[in-house]
């Protein structure tokens, strides 16, 4: 995905604070694009723990069940 952004009129060279507020944003920026990237990936650990765990459940539910069958019929 391709994004251009333009830099606003209040950035540009000789717009007063420009460095600063630069600076300001980038630090933002970073923040943010961490927080999405770490984030993401513990929301998607978390989902998939929860699946090889139902996953197990289920496994051992149907053990004992054809432990049970095997009881009964013999």
């Amino acid at each position: 995905m391709n994004v251009k952004l333009h830099t606003p009129k209040t950035l540009k060279a000789g717009s007063g604070m420009s460095s600063a507020k630069q600076f300001m944003l980038s630090i933002i920026a970073t923040t943010v694009s961490i927080v999405l990237t770490f984030g993401t990936a513990a929301i998607i650990d978390n989902h998939k723990k929860k699946a090889a765990r139902k996953e197990m459940v289920m496994m051992v539910i149907r053990e004992r069940l054809k432990y049970r069958e095997n009881i009964d019929s013999g």
